[in-house]
C-alpha cells in the first residue's frame, strides 16, 4: 500500500529464477553482515530523519544510497 511511508531494503537478484523467497528466507553469509550492519545503521538514521525533517527531505538523502 502507498497509504502510508515505509522503510524497505532491496533483495538485489543473485538467486536463481523462482527462489526468491528461499533466498530472503535463508541465512546471511559472514561476508553479508557488514553490509546488513551498515543497513541497520542508516534504517536508524532514516527514521530520525523522517521524525525530524519529513519524509519528502529523508526519501531525498537516502535514496540513492549504495552498500556494497
Amino acid at each position: 500500500t502507498d497509504k502510508y511511508p515505509k522503510l524497505r531494503f532491496g533483495i538485489g537478484n543473485n538467486y536463481p529464477k523462482g527462489m526468491q523467497a528461499e533466498f530472503v528466507l535463508s541465512k546471511w553469509l559472514p561476508e553479508e553482515k557488514p553490509i546488513i550492519l551498515k543497513k541497520i545503521e542508516s534504517s536508524v538514521q532514516c527514521i530520525e530523519n523522517f521524525a525530524s525533517i519529513g519524509i519528502e527531505r529523508t526519501m531525498n538523502l537516502v535514496n540513492n544510497l549504495h552498500f556494497t
